[in-house]
Parts: structure tokens; C-alpha cells; sequence
């Protein structure tokens, strides 16, 4: 059956179902368009209500320091709540301009539909009494233009608050520009000067003498040495071993304390430490052959912690968790209950032991490596008080303390710059820092991490590397005022590391997480690939020795040729299990199980 002009009523239906489809998609789009501009208009009423420059907090801070202004900590705390709060207002502000968008795409879907629905309709033979205000597709019908016209004012309303609305902010350095400024002295009256101050035969403390960067290179004499980065240039090094069959098992000799601290060495010694929550002893070995030359002891401090907690999966290794240093001439240790003592490196004599501090507010225990630079002995502690500590290697004189505002668990590295500074890099919650070696004085830090940090930075080809589980895997330029390179949120096959310590040859960063290694570049920070290992990775960090990568899984150590793609070489065994990351010199390889040390070469 067909109408007046030949159309049939099959061919009506259609045309009166797509006309009412294409209303109800234009009024669905008028009221998703409403909803927006009305909480756009909320939003903006709140955001123009909140000025981040007029936050009570941030006023507290700038009148404490107009009462206070060579404060650099108040400096510090008001930039950091002025990032916080601009991130906040931009957000928000980077909030409404979307809704803006959402709403001028909502209107344009409705008034197409509108607009095609009415031409549709003018095409349908509909009789008045089917299309009236009394039914309900007549009323959407009906209501178009009123529905459209309220519509388009919403929206050039909120299209003006989201696009045209001045939301600049003072820059940060403006702001610390106007921060109340110190008065100028006032000028003296011009009188005769006074006499120049009597001279004086008080001079700045020489820096004390220590190992030249040869010495270094040739030994072992930090944890993860001999710069702390995993990196080594020894020769002769054995890609294969087997306890086993009893190949390229020099030595393997027992430990009397247990410890989770790495082996180090000088010369044809090896020292460990090792230790319970009553006795804390350290050892040296002698390289040919494994015997015992030493066992240093010292009579505890009445000042150091007792009621101390360790890290209970850990606990019979927490107690010397932190790796020994040493510099020809001593050897320093750090137990958990907060005490450094050195040992004088031919006899085990105990020279001198300091309280750095309390460990009682340490959940895990003291786990933080000691580095050597020049004569003196760097400390990063964590206790009581988050500090970065200098001592003089010779008697223990504390040269200077710097406070920290993070805390860590991470073994901090050495490095020298481009523009010839020596820094020490700390990673930990929130930031990995920069410090000034000879001063202590904190060059830089960028806030990256958050969590309780466990993984070391490690450095090469000109750059700093620090990762942590949801946080990411950075790449930093350290020298001068210092800025991230890049950065890597997250890897597509494995998560990122919450313990084992990254390394790099400087041109390929590694990272060993659970069963899963990543090779990055470490210039641009792009992976080259992710590669599913056999075995998990324990608790020991990976070791680079030329273009060979060393991977650590219990009692299985994984040899894989360094380059952008994986090729395993060699799969070696003993018949115990290691945490504790390898020392290694050239034709050797020191490795700590939980009872035993062996020397792996050739």
C-alpha cells in the first residue's frame, strides 16, 4: 500500500523511525551538553573562589619567612607547595577547558540531528494529529528550537569561561622574587676605618689523604666498586663456573656471622661483615686461598640501639646489611644498631667507632653501603634523622653532617662530572639528590621516586639512573643544576625493581626484575628489549665486567653478552644461595652466600 505519492508504508515506517532516532539522538546530546556546561559553570565558580596564591598554608610560610629570611628550608617548602597547589589549580583549570570541548562536540551532535531530523520531517506526509505537543515524540519534535536556542547560549557561555577566561599565575621565580626581601644595611657613617683584624694562624682543615683513582680502579673497595655502579673494567674474569663439577671454584670457605653486606677488597685481602643483634665482628680473608688472617671486634657503644626492629624474611643477614669500605689503610664497617667503627686493615684493630645514630624509627635496618672518597669515609644514615655524613678516615672527625627530607635504604654512589664536581647521588623517597662531595652541600634534587627506596642509583655515559616499582625508570643529567634526561613510566612486559640495583655499560642500562631483564639505551631511554629468564632475581644486583652481564638467581648466575639484543652465553651453579651482590677484580669474582664466600676464576 502506498501514500499520495507513491511511497509505501514500509518505506514510512523507515523514514518515521530514523526521524525519531535522530531526535532522540539530539535531545540525549542537549541534555549531555546541559550537564556539562552546568558543571562547567560549578567549576569554575569554585576555581575562581580558590586562588592558590592566597592558600592559607603558602601565606603562613611567606610571613615566616619575612621573619626569617636567610631560612633556605622556608625557600624550599614554599616552592614546593606552590608547585603542589599550581598543579592542582592547572588541572583543574585543564578540567574545564575539556568540558568546554565536550560541550561545543554535544552541541554540534545535537543541532545535526535537529537539524536532519527537521528536514526528514519535512519530507513525511504526517497528519497534525500524529505530531502534536499531546504525544511524546511531538513534544521532542516540538521543543526543538527552544532546546537549541537555551543550548547554544549555555554553551557560548561556558566556551567563554573555558577558552577566554584569564587563568595566568605568577611564575614560580616571580613569586620567590616577591617574597619579602632582607633591608640593605644602613651605609655607615664615614668615619676612619678600623683597624684590619690581627692576622690569625687558624686555616681551613687539609683534606685528608686517601687511595689515588688507580688504586680504586684496581680493587673491589665498595659495595658494587669500585665507583658503586656494577661497572667493571677487570680482565680475565670467568664466564663459567660449577660447584659441582669443581670448576673455577678457587676457594669456598665459611662465614662465621651471617650478613647481607657484599664482599670488598684490597690488594690479596677480602672483607666481610657479619653480625647478630648481640655481636657485630668483620673479616679478612686472604685471596689465595680463603684463609682466615683476621676477625676485627670492638666494645659496643653504651649510645648505640638495642630495641632496633630488621626486616624479618632477612632478619639472620639484617644485622650487617650495609657493605663494608676500605682504603689501603682501613677498613669501615656500619652495623644496624647505627655504630661505624674502623678497623686498621693489617691487624683488625679497632681505631675508632661513633653512634651515627639511633636506628629505633629504622622499619627494615640500617642497609645503606659506605663509599670512600679521599681519606674519609661517606655515610648516608637513616634513623632518628635522615643525614648524609662525611668522616675522617684517620680518627673518626665528623667533617660535616647534612640533613636529608628523604629516606632511604639505597647505598648511595660516587661520580665526577663533566664540569669536574664530585657528587655524591642519593635515591630516595622523594628524590634523587645531588651533593657536593668536599662540602656536603646539596647541589640538586628532582622529586621522581616515593616508596620505601630500595634500589641504588647507578651512572655511565654521562648520566644518573634511578628506578623504583610505580614510579619509573629515569635517566638525569647530574652536572650543573642538573635536569631529567628522560624518562620510562613503565615496561610493557615486567614491572619495574623494588630492590635489585640497575647497571649500565653507557650505552645499555639493564634491569633485572623478577624473571624479567630490560635492556634500555641508556642515551634516549628507549627500551631495546625485555627478555623472560629462567630464574628469579634474588635480592643481589647485576654486575657488568666488560661486555659480559652478570645475573644473580639464588644459586644460579645467568652470563648474557651485553648489546641491544639478548644472547645468552653461559648458565653456572654453586649449592648455595646468594642476596648479596659480587666483588670483583681483575681474573675473580668474590661471591657471599647466606653461610659461605667463595672466589670464582680461573
Amino acid at each position: 500500500m502506498s501514500d499520495e505519492n507513491g511511497n509505501s508504508e514500509e518505506a514510512l515506517g523507515a523514514a518515521q523511525s530514523i526521524h525519531r532516532i535522530l531526535l532522540g539522538i539530539g535531545m540525549a546530546a542537549a541534555i549531555f551538553t546541559a550537564a556539562v556546561c552546568v558543571l562547567m559553570m560549578a567549576a569554575f565558580v569554585q576555581l575562581r573562589a580558590r586562588d592558590p596564591l592566597d592558600d592559607p598554608e603558602l601565606v603562613r610560610l611567606r610571613e615566616e619567612y619575612s621573619a626569617d629570611m636567610e631560612n633556605e628550608d622556608l625557600q624550599k617548602r614554599i616552592r614546593w607547595l606552590d608547585y603542589r597547589l599550581r598543579t592542582v589549580y592547572f588541572r583543574d583549570q585543564g578540567q574545564i577547558v575539556a568540558g568546554g570541548y565536550l560541550a561545543i562536540a554535544g552541541a554540534v551532535i545535537m543541532l545535526t540531528a535537529f537539524g536532519v531530523g527537521a528536514a526528514l520531517q519535512k519530507k513525511l506526509p504526517m497528519p497534525s494529529d500524529k505530531v502534536t505537543e499531546e504525544t511524546f515524540w511531538g513534544a521532542i519534535s516540538s521543543s526543538r528550537g527552544w532546546v537549541t536556542a537555551t543550548l547554544v547560549a549555555l554553551v557560548v557561555v561556558a566556551g567563554y569561561l573555558a577558552l577566554g577566561t584569564d587563568t595566568n599565575l605568577p611564575s614560580e621565580v616571580s613569586l620567590i622574587a616577591s617574597l619579602p626581601k632582607k633591608a640593605p644595611a644602613e651605609p655607615a657613617p664615614n668615619k676612619v676605618k678600623p683597624p684590619a683584624p690581627a692576622p690569625t694562624d687558624d686555616k681551613p682543615a687539609p683534606e685528608p689523604k686517601g687511595p689515588g683513582a688507580e688504586e680504586l680502579l684496581k680493587n673491589c673497595a665498595v659495595f658494587r666498586g669500585p665507583a658503586g655502579t656494577g661497572y667493571s673494567t677487570a680482565k680475565k674474569v670467568p664466564i663459567e663456573w660449577s660447584e659441582k663439577d669443581d670448576k673455577n671454584i678457587v676457594w669456598k670457605v665459611a662465614v662465621p656471622l651471617g650478613g647481607l653486606s657484599s664482599p670488598v677488597t684490597w690488594g690479596d685481602k677480602v672483607f666481610l661483615s657479619g653480625a647478630t643483634r648481640e655481636k657485630r665482628e668483620v673479616y679478612c680473608f686472604k685471596a689465595k686461598d680463603g684463609s682466615l688472617v683476621w676477625t676485627g671486634t670492638y666494645e659496643t657503644s653504651d649510645d648505640a640501639s638495642v630495641d632496633y626492629e630488621v626486616y624479618a624474611d632477612l632478619e639472620a643477614l639484617m644485622y650487617a646489611a650495609a657493605t663494608p669500605a676500605v682504603d689501603g689503610e682501613r677498613v669501615y664497617a656500619i652495623f644496624a644498631n647505627g655504630e661505624l667503627v674502623a678497623f686498621d686493615i693489617k691487624t683488625g684493630k679497632a681505631l675508632w667507632s661513633k653512634v651515627v645514630g639511633d636506628t629505633t624509627d629504622n622499619m627494615y635496618g640500617l642497609s645503606n653501603s659506605l663509599l670512600i672518597f679521599g681519606g674519609s669515609v661517606i655515610c648516608a644514615f637513616d634513623g632518628d634523622s635522615c643525614t648524609m655524613n662525611r668522616f675522617d678516615g684517620a680518627t673518626g672527625k665528623k667533617i660535616w653532617s647534612t640533613e636529608r627530607d628523604d629516606n632511604t635504604w639505597a647505598s648511595p654512589i660516587l661520580i665526577q662530572t663533566a664540569d669536574k664536581k664530585t657528587l655524591v647521588i642519593n635515591a630516595g623517597n622523594e628524590e634523587v639528590s645531588g651533593w657536593d662531595a668536599e662540602t656536603g652541600k646539596k647541589l640538586w634534587g628532582h622529586d621522581l621516586l616515593m616508596g620505601d627506596i630500595a634500589p641504588s642509583p647507578t651512572a655511565g655515559g654521562g648520566l644518573v639512573f634511578a628506578n623504583f616499582q610505580e614510579c619509573g625508570i629515569f635517566g638525569i643529567d647530574p652536572k650543573g643544576k642538573s635536569e631529567v634526561a628522560w624518562a620510562i613510566e613503565e615496561l610493557d612486559q615486567g614491572g619495574l625493581s623494588d630492590t635489585v640495583s640497575m647497571v649500565t655499560d653507557g650505552k645499555h642500562l639493564y634491569q633485572y626484575n623478577e624473571d624479567m631483564l630490560a635492556c634500555m639505551d641508556a642515551k634516549e631511554g628507549k627500551v631495546l628489549y625485555e627478555h623472560a629468564v629462567d630464574g628469579s632475581a634474588s635480592y643481589a644486583s647485576p654486575a657488568i665486567v666488560g661486555d659480559k652481564l652478570y645475573l644473580f638467581s639464588g644459586d644460579t648466575t645467568y652470563v648474557v653478552k651485553v648489546g641491544p639484543k639478548y644472547e645468552l652465553l653461559k648458565k653456572n651453579t654453586l649449592e648455595e644461595y646468594t642476596d648479596s651482590s659480587p666483588a670483583i677484580v681483575e681474573g675473580r669474582m668474590y661471591i657471599r652466600t647466606e653461610k659461605s664466600l667463595y672466589a670464582v676464576g680461573e
